[in-house]
């Protein structure tokens, strides 16, 4: 997929953070993350595949834990975000 296709589609999820509005809608943002890894994992068990499924549910497990603990996801998010802005400062 490119790069075009995945900016048209960021519109589609509801609550997606833009960058200007931060981590204030990370909880929804995960919330459809999670919805979208359960769907996705059943159709991989469907099929055995394995492996896949198995990604699939932790990154559900994952997106859960984020909805349950929203500021422990933003700090999260807060954390990578400086960790980001440091490598990119770092390069310069």
């Amino acid at each position: 997929m490119q790069k075009t296709e995945l900016k048209q589609r960021d519109d589609a999820v509801p609550g997606a953070a833009s960058s200007a509005e931060g981590e204030a809608n990370a909880t929804p943002t995960a919330a459809y993350i999670a919805q979208m890894a359960n769907e996705l994992a059943r159709l991989a068990r469907f099929t055995r595949l394995d492996l896949l499924t198995h990604l699939l549910d932790m990154a559900r497990l994952e997106a859960e834990i984020c909805v349950e603990s929203a500021s422990e996801c933003a700090s999260l998010a807060d954390a990578a975000m400086r960790a980001h802005r440091d490598r990119g400062s770092a390069a310069s």
